[in-house]
Parts: structure tokens; C-alpha cells; sequence
């Protein structure tokens, strides 16, 4: 297995989601498609479409969304199931409320078009404070109208399955306050996102916000076995909460502290005491949220949109704050898809150029979706297989085994 090394360091800029998030919210709500009736808990005929973050890349996504939409019967039906991590939660979060539908999809596309990206930009400056361990990030009051916008101020509601991860900041932190170095005072359980000190299990890295619908879902999976622990979203605030909890980055929006932690499901370790206190730390730990999804409905086809690889110095910048490599989680949640609107690590870069609009970055998802569904070849060629590839025991399908069979299959099985 090979992995071609990046030409330029992609930034790592999430402030694009401030903006995604108002631009998302001007879809209407009008045609609502009806939430998955599927009676085959295996998923066979379900789509699982994955907004993997991307920061001012994100209008790549938006152009991903028309090519898969018209492609695929599925999500015009909605027999479909969304996640969305980081910058990527703005439009699962807009799906989650809203569905599929044509309306949605053409106003998303209007109000991206009209966006001027180049006032989100990446400093010298703050790059040099990031690398001397010196904070650089913003509370959370400049998001308040512009999530009015995406959650039709407080009318919306999780209509749709959907899944939000959020890394848990009070075992992911590590920072110190000297230049390239962080605290290693914690283990990380790459098989499990389980942490530990001393010997002690302090619980998971991170916390999946999911509906009702998908709450139902995740059942298939002890949750014992559970990457991430579960906080159920079922008002216009918890829906709020879900989305700063994924974009609050670290280096761009200070730490979300959850305001109800008492209603945190926890994973894992049966006998962990009940949260007192959680704040979440961006969705990067979790960047394509597919293999729980994956574990509960084995034979659910799934497709993410795409993203360019993490560069060196993206991993070294977090490495020095956060307790979790993310290249590596990465290419073990690729190992699950079945389809990939391939974003290389040349395109990355060249759309992160302040030059090129949202416009240009919707087309180019666009050609690159359309592409990769037409030839059913674009499935990731950088993956490792995860500790836990297999079906659950006693699964409702009464399928068992590894999971190997149903991944990287293309899409043209799907009805």
C-alpha cells in the first residue's frame, strides 16, 4: 500500500464553515421526502451518503450532492441515511432536517454560488501562534445568526437519519504551551477510541449526535462495541449543539461545553460513572463517520464525498494538541466505502487558492461525482482495514462474518 505525498500543506481552515452554515440554511423545507421505510435491516437498499470536512473546500460537497442525487434513485426516494463531520455537518445537518429533494438541492446551489469565499482566508500570523502553542480561537457568539439561518431559526427539527461526531475535548486536549510539543500524559486505543492513564479507561474520544431514527439503527451494535458514545438530538438546540460540537475545530472556536451532559449515553465500559461535564473539539477525530453505520446495516451502500488527504504538517499541527493522529483513523474508516468522490491532494490544494470561487468548487465536485458514478471506479486507494470489520453477533439480518464482501463494491448494485 502506497500514500503519494501532498506538493503544498493543505490548511486546515474551518471558518468556512461560519458561512456554509447560513448558505446551507437557505434551502426550503417544502419537500420533505419521507424518512427510510426500509424493511431489510441488513440496508441492502439504502444509500449512506457522508460528508467528510474540508473547510473552504466545502462547496465541493455541494456539487457532489446534485451528481449523487441525480444518479441515484435512492436519494431522490429517501432511502438514505447522511452523516457529516466538521465543516461536513453543515449540509448533513441541513439534510437531517430538511431531506432530499429538488428544492433543497437547487436552493443550496443558489446561495453557495452567490458566496465571495475569498474573505475566508488563512493568516501567516495565526499559523505562526498555532506552531507556538499559543491559542488562536474564537467563541462561539459570531455563529448565533447564522445558525438561525440553517435551523430556520427554531422551526427545525431531525427529521432524517443523521449522525454528528464531536471529539470529546477533555480527553483529546493535550496542549501545552511550549512550540511543537503537546502533554503525552493519555493512551490512545486506536481498536476501540477508547483512552486511558495509568492503567485507567476514562472512556471514548468522542460522541456521535444522532436522531431517534438513527439512535434505533445503532442498536444492531453492542454498545459495548461502539466507537463513540451516543447523545440523542431531538430539538432545534439539540441540532445546534450537534453542529457546534463538530465545527468548534481546535485553532478556530473554543471548546462547546454540552449544557446536558447527563444525557450522554456512554460506550464501551459498562461500569464508567455518569458525565459531570463534556465539551466537544470538532469532528476531525471522526472525519468519515461510516463504521458503526457500517456494523449496523452491513450490506448499506455507502459514498462519501470526498477529501484531500491530511498533509504532514496538518498531522504535525495536531499532533502538538490533540491526542489522536488523524491520517491514520482516516484510512480506517475508508476501508468501508464503496464509493469515493475522489479529492486528491493537487485538487485540495488548488481549491484552496483564495482565487477560486465556490462556484469553480461546486463544479469541479460536480465533474468529479458525475465521473466517478458513471464508471463506478472511485473507490479510495489508500485504506487500512479497521480492528473491527466484522458483523455484530446476532445480528437482526442474520448475516455474520466480515464486512470485506460488502465495501468498495461500487454503487450500481444499489436498486
Amino acid at each position: 500500500m502506497s500514500r503519494s505525498q501532498p506538493s503544498k500543506a493543505k490548511t486546515f481552515i474551518l471558518s468556512a464553515a461560519i458561512v456554509g452554515l447560513a448558505l446551507a440554511g437557505a434551502a426550503g423545507s417544502s419537500s420533505l421526502r419521507a424518512t427510510p421505510g426500509s424493511s431489510d435491516p441488513s440496508g441492502g437498499d439504502l444509500i449512506h451518503l457522508s460528508f467528510a470536512g474540508k473547510g473552504t473546500s466545502m462547496a465541493w460537497d455541494v456539487g457532489v450532492l446534485r451528481a449523487a442525487y441525480e444518479a441515484l434513485p435512492a436519494l431522490r426516494e429517501g432511502r438514505a441515511l447522511v452523516s457529516g463531520s466538521s465543516s461536513g455537518a453543515v449540509l448533513a445537518t441541513a439534510l437531517g432536517c430538511r431531506g432530499f429533494s429538488e428544492d433543497s438541492l437547487a436552493h443550496i446551489e443558489e446561495n453557495f454560488r452567490k458566496f465571495d469565499r475569498t474573505i475566508v482566508t488563512e493568516t501567516p500570523a495565526k499559523n505562526a501562534m498555532v506552531l507556538l502553542g499559543l491559542p488562536t480561537e474564537a467563541d462561539h457568539s459570531s455563529l448565533d445568526h447564522l445558525l438561525d439561518v440553517i435551523l430556520d431559526g427554531d422551526k427545525c427539527r431531525p427529521n432524517f437519519p443523521m449522525l454528528i461526531p464531536a471529539g470529546n475535548y477533555e480527553l483529546l486536549n493535550i496542549r501545552s504551551n511550549k512550540p511543537l510539543l503537546g502533554i503525552k500524559d493519555r493512551t490512545f486505543n486506536v481498536a476501540d477510541f477508547t483512552v486511558t492513564k495509568d492503567g485507567q479507561n476514562l472512556g471514548k474520544v468522542c460522541t456521535y449526535f444522532v436522531d431517534k431514527k438513527m439512535m434505533g439503527i445503532l442498536k444492531a451494535v453492542p454498545r459495548k462495541e461502539l466507537l463513540c458514545d451516543l447523545r440523542l438530538i431531538e430539538t432545534n438546540k439539540d441540532m445546534r449543539m450537534a453542529l457546534l460540537a463538530s465545527v468548534s475545530e481546535p485553532s478556530y472556536f473554543e471548546p462547546f461545553v454540552d449544557p446536558a451532559p447527563e444525557k450522554i449515553i456512554r460506550s464501551g465500559d459498562a461500569s464508567l460513572p455518569r458525565l459531570t461535564k463534556r465539551s466537544y473539539w470538532g469532528g476531525a477525530s471522526v472525519d468519515v463517520p461510516v463504521q458503526d453505520i457500517k456494523r449496523a446495516l452491513p450490506q448499506i451502500y455507502t459514498m462519501s464525498t470526498g477529501r484531500a488527504p491530511f498533509l504532514q504538517m496538518v498531522d504535525k499541527l495536531m499532533s502538538q494538541m490533540s491526542l489522536v493522529e488523524l491520517t491514520p483513523l482516516a484510512d480506517r474508516a475508508k476501508w468501508f466505502l464503496d464509493l469515493e468522490a475522489t479529492m486528491t491532494a493537487e485538487m485540495g490544494n488548488y481549491l484552496n487558492q483564495p482565487q477560486f470561487d465556490f462556484p469553480e468548487q461546486i463544479t469541479k465536485g460536480y465533474e468529479t461525482a458525475k465521473a466517478c458514478l458513471e464508471s463506478d471506479a472511485c473507490q479510495p486507494d489508500i485504506t487500512i482495514q479497521p480492528e473491527a470489520h466484522t458483523i455484530p453477533a446476532n445480528h437482526p439480518s442474520g448475516l455474520s462474518g466480515d464486512l470485506a464482501p460488502y465495501t468498495r463494491r461500487g454503487l450500481r448494485g444499489l436498486n
